[in-house]
């Protein structure tokens, strides 16, 4: 009989199983891609930013010899399919892909909003997904046990945030259908393809409003939006994806998790509810 250890391991587990990380060298995409590493992934990670990748495949290879890095521009169709390739040729197939890469690139009131802007911000946060998802469906497909496709969106998918980002709420949205579309096309491969949708969480640029005086006010209204309580820490979007990656979501797709501290659990009046 197997020990408890060895029973979660084999069911929570993603020991040996390869990964493409993109937007891999900063935020979540580093978190997860370590998190990767250190359960026994061979985890390839991807990226625009030269310098940022580079820290974090020496930072990994460390624990690893299982590391590869590419960089890629994964709004660039030709630079994605270079990173499928990469990754087979390395490691024999592709076992499950995140898809983090995204940002966001500017504000603006709707009426003011530039159609660069919009166009950018849409090619970064969904059509990379879309690219990603559809270059790593073969090798996927061809493996006996299927694989799964791990979408980031955000809680600003399904309610508005405001603060000027238009298309990269949108965006998250189109993520959000995407992840249903691809669910279902693919389920008969055996891809499965889920999305999580973070609060916000004390990622760089979260970090340093929270130690601006001036962003004291967005700060604390950020947080009284989360039942929890504060920000999440980066740390805290790691379970999602590897549950998500492993055997124990063998069931799960077309799935939404969020991942949010009660943020869409909340109604807009929480606090202003009297307690007798």
């Amino acid at each position: 009989m197997p020990t408890a250890k060895d029973y979660v391991g084999t069911l929570f587990g993603v020991e040996g199983k390869c990964v493409v990380v993109t937007g891999a060298g900063d935020g979540f995409g580093r978190e997860i891609a370590g998190a990767l590493v250190r359960a026994g992934a061979k985890v390839v990670l991807a990226d625009l930013n030269t310098a940022a990748l580079d820290n974090a495949v020496t930072e990994l290879s460390a624990l690893s010899s299982d590391v590869l890095a590419q960089k890629a521009n994964v709004t660039v169709e030709a630079d994605v399919e270079a990173l499928a390739r990469a990754a087979v040729e390395r490691f024999g197939t592709v076992d499950a892909l995140i898809n983090n890469a995204g940002a966001m690139l500017g504000t603006a009131a709707p009426e003011k909003y530039g159609l660069e802007l919009w166009e950018s911000t849409i090619a970064v946060n969904l059509t990379s997904a879309f690219l990603c998802s559809k270059a790593m469906y073969g090798p996927m497909a061809a493996n006996a046990s299927g694989g799964s496709i791990v979408n980031l969106s955000s809680v600003g998918s399904i309610s508005a945030l405001g603060g000027g980002i238009l298309a990269y709420d949108v965006a998250k949205s189109g993520v959000n259908q995407l992840t249903r579309e691809l669910a279902v096309e693919w389920a008969p491969a055996g891809v499965r393809v889920n999305a999580i949708a973070p609060c916000q969480f004390r990622t760089r640029g979260w970090a340093a409003a929270m130690e601006d005086p001036t962003k004291e006010a967005t700060v604390a209204r950020v947080k009284a939006g989360i039942p929890i309580g504060r920000l999440g820490e980066p740390h805290e979007i790691v379970g999602a994806a590897l549950f998500l990656c492993s055997n124990a979501a063998s069931m799960i797709t077309g799935s939404f998790l969020a991942v949010d501290g009660g943020n869409l659990a909340a109604n807009p009046t929480l606090g202003g509810v009297l307690h007798s």
